[in-house]
C-alpha cells in the first residue's frame, strides 16, 4: 500500500479506516481491525475466512503431488533463508517492498481450516460472497 499510495497517504487524501488482517500493522495501530469490531465469534470467523485468509494466500508457492518430502523440506528451508537474507531484505527496502511471508505451517493451517468449515458457515459465506444470479 505504501508503494502505490505513498503520496496520497502522506498528503492525507487517502486515509486507512479499517484493517482486515490477522494482526494490526505496526504503522496503523490507531486504525481499527475488522476482527476487533466483530460482534461475535461467528462474525470473526466470517471475516477471517472470507477476507483475511484468502488475502494471506494470494501468492503461494506450491509443488505437485508426490514431490519427495526431502525436496519439499529443502525448498521450504531455502524460502525461509531467503526471507531472512540481509541482501534480499536490503533490496526489498530500497524498493519500498514490505516482506511479510507466511510459511508452510501457517499456509497448511489456513487451507485445512477452509476444509473444516461448518456447513452453516459455508452457507453464510456463500450468501455474502456469491452473486444471487450465480
Amino acid at each position: 500500500m505504501k508503494v502505490n499510495w505513498s503520496q496520497q497517504l502522506a498528503s492525507g487524501d487517502v486515509k486507512v479506516v479499517i484493517q482486515a488482517a490477522a494482526q494490526k500493522h505496526t504503522e496503523l495501530l490507531g486504525v481499527p481491525n475488522a476482527l476487533d469490531l466483530a460482534k461475535n465469534d461467528e462474525a470473526r470467523q466470517l471475516i477471517k475466512t472470507g477476507i483475511i485468509d484468502p488475502a494471506v494466500i494470494t501468492q503461494p508457492y506450491s509443488l505437485p503431488p508426490g514431490t519427495p518430502k526431502d525436496r519439499v523440506k529443502l525448498l521450504q528451508d531455502a524460502f525461509v533463508a531467503t526471507m531472512k537474507d540481509p541482501d534480499f531484505l536490503s533490496e526489498a527496502k530500497k524498493s519500498n517492498l514490505a516482506i511479510n511471508p507466511i510459511y508452510a505451517r501457517e499456509l497448511e493451517n489456513i487451507v485445512r481450516d477452509f476444509f473444516t468449515l461448518s456447513p452453516t458457515l459455508v452457507g453464510k459465506l456463500r450468501e455474502l460472497l456469491v452473486p444471487k444470479d450465480s
